[in-house]
């Protein structure tokens, strides 16, 4: 359960960087597994840095 809430926070945090950073993807979590898709590789390692 503590997991799950710090991981919820990695979440906020990580939107957040994305919005300020304009990057165009969508970004589902489950457990410690995420999935980033993009339109572009470009796009896609610039998330996986800010992550």
């Amino acid at each position: 359960m503590i997991a799950e809430i710090v991981a919820s926070a990695a979440d906020r945090l990580f939107s957040t960087r994305l919005a300020r950073k304009k990057i165009d993807c969508e970004v589902v979590r489950f457990k410690d597994d995420y999935r980033i898709l993009t339109k572009s590789e470009e796009a896609a390692k610039s998330a996986v840095k800010l992550l």
